[in-house]
């Protein structure tokens, strides 16, 4: 490799400063550099190699400790699900049950509120009736007090009649007028 030089404005050359250092040691510079590179892949092989090693290992150590037998047998699983679906039909019959009760309760609900319409009707017209009736009341009972004061005071008239002398009539004159 040949060193690049620049003139100086006197004509003297100047080497470039990179290639100003570089002299008989290249041969030395170009084994180090060799050297890192091979320690380098080395370290970068011996990672990968690393790698797959542990993950082989986590995959055996897994195996081992992952039961290989399933815990329920099939005819376990069978009698789960045999008390499952008798549950779910035992649940079915609740349900058509409970319908059923609704069905029943919407109905003596709507006969109640069919029954309260009749008797608000039936309420509306006693209370006319007991109002005509009061009314009517009242008036008797008006014209009891005004008979009852009447009859009282024609007993007071016939005491002091019956108590008072006997007066005279006035002489009769012959019955004719004022000729």
């Amino acid at each position: 490799m040949t060193a690049t030089t620049h003139l100086a404005p006197n004509g003297a050359a100047i080497p470039h400063p990179r290639t100003a250092t570089r002299s008989a040691s290249t041969f030395r510079d170009h084994v180090v550099l060799g050297t890192r590179r091979a320690l380098v892949a080395a370290g970068v092989a011996i990672c990968i190699v690393g790698g797959a090693l542990t993950t082989q290992a986590a995959a055996q150590w897994t195996a081992l400790s992952a039961p290989l037998a399933p815990s329920v047998s099939q005819a376990e699983l069978a009698a789960q699900l045999a008390n499952e679906q008798a549950r779910a039909a035992a649940l079915d019959a609740q349900v058509a049950s409970l319908t059923a009760q609704s069905d029943q309760l919407a109905q003596a609900l709507q006969a109640a509120q069919v029954q309260l319409g009749t008797d608000g009707k039936t309420a509306a017209g006693l209370r006319a009736k007991l109002k005509a009736a009061q009314t009517k009341l009242t008036a008797v009972q008006k014209a009891l007090k005004v008979a009852a004061a009447r009859a009282a005071a024609a007993a007071a008239a016939a005491s002091r009649s019956a108590a008072a002398p006997n007066p005279t009539p006035p002489p009769y004159d012959g019955g004719g007028g004022d000729d």
